[in-house]
């Protein structure tokens, strides 16, 4: 292991992190100004996600212990104090269930997607707080509140559906769907705030993140903020393209979610917990994808070309590190098993080949071919 590390990063030196198994993502909201002044506004769960990805975020988080919250608030204010941090942001820990433990994982100086349901727990404009804290004024006298509880969905233009793996196994199949939204309804609701990007007529581009909406959900307890946000999800229209509404549907009403058992893994455990009741996860998108209709939407006209579609909004890169070799050049024959390029999404890690396309019935790339790199 130190001569892989002295090779890849010219250090021979290497350290331990404990591997936990079963753990929960848990953040800490902090301000903290020019003077030494600093707040936490309180504690968000985001341990409901999909390819390391969150979808449901929520304030506060019940998972912890009294005494566990407040050495998450104790730590977060030492780390502040101890970079003389300014501004907005959001120290992140991972909450092992299993020792009752938590291990900080990174400090994010910025604001997040889920920023707003700390501000509907704590009655804080993290915003408005941020911009004070530029001009040099000091947030002494900012006061927050602990009321009730907050729950933010994420709406993405995706398509979720239930599938077979290569291996047999069940698994969820989701693919970014751009196109043009024909008609977009978010009802005004008290209590309910609903951040949209998208509307009637609008298109969604391939090139980015294919979040589109955000819906933040107030109420006075947990049960009461879930039974509000599946509600209003009833009255969402997005016409057009397909998004995972029918999926965060299922989580809200699912009751492994609602009594809190679960950990990061838990979009997985519902695959393997409940695959008849995921078989109603249907689309509503006008266009197909290659995943749906085979080689339709990767050919290339004119040529037996195929392209290689990302299978989700990420960063690309052709090598494992700057000074090891590119894993395809143009001109190369290649198998549908050979690395094509890294992926990393959220700060994790993911190679790509041709057979990651493939399920166990539609073979997109077969795998007795060989496939020439072209551009």
């Amino acid at each position: 292991i130190k001569a892989e590390a002295r090779s890849s990063f010219g250090s021979g030196d290497i350290y331990l992190e404990r591997f936990v198994t079963r753990f929960r993502h848990i953040e800490v909201q902090l301000l903290r100004d020019s003077f030494g002044c600093a707040k936490v506004l309180g504690l968000r769960d985001c341990s409901v996600q999909r390819n390391k990805q969150k979808i449901i975020e929520e304030s506060i988080s019940s998972a912890l212990s009294d005494v566990q919250k407040q050495l998450a608030t104790d730590y977060t204010l030492k780390l502040a104090e101890a970079c003389d941090y300014h501004g907005a942001g959001t120290v992140e820990f991972i909450y092992d269930l299993d020792k009752d433990s938590l291990y900080f994982m990174e400090m994010n100086t910025r604001l997040q997607v889920e920023h707003p349901v700390t501000e509907m727990v704590s009655g804080i404009d993290i915003v408005k707080a941020q911009y004070r804290i530029s001009m040099g004024e000091s947030i002494e006298h900012l006061i927050g509140v602990d009321e009730g509880h907050a729950i933010e969905v994420r709406i993405n233009a995706e398509s979720v559906t239930l599938g077979r793996a290569t291996s047999g196994q069940n698994e969820l199949n989701v693919q970014p769907m751009p196109g043009v939204v024909s008609k977009c309804v978010f009802p005004v609701v008290e209590g309910i705030k609903s951040i949209v990007t998208v509307d009637d007529g609008k298109t969604i581009p391939p090139y980015y993140d294919n979040l589109i909406a955000q819906v933040i959900t107030h109420a006075n307890t947990r049960d009461a903020a879930i039974a509000k946000t599946l509600e209003y999800l009833e009255t969402v229209v997005i016409e057009g393209v397909a998004t995972n509404i029918p999926l965060l549907k299922i989580i809200l009403e699912d009751e492994v979610f609602i009594s809190e058992q679960y950990d990061t893994a838990y979009l997985l455990d519902l695959v393997d917990r409940n695959p008849q009741g995921l078989q109603v996860l249907k689309t509503a998108a006008v266009q197909d994808t290659s995943a749906k209709n085979g080689t339709s939407e990767v050919s290339i006209s004119g040529s037996n070309a195929l392209k290689v579609l990302a299978p989700s909004t990420s960063i690309m890169y052709c090598s494992p590190s700057p000074d090891q070799p590119v894993y395809v050049n143009e001109g190369d024959i290649v198998t549908v098993d050979q690395t094509l390029c890294l992926l990393e999404a959220m700060k994790m890690f993911q190679t790509l080949s041709l057979s990651d396309f493939n399920k166990a019935d539609k073979e997109i790339y077969p795998a007795e071919q060989k496939y020439t790199i072209s551009h």
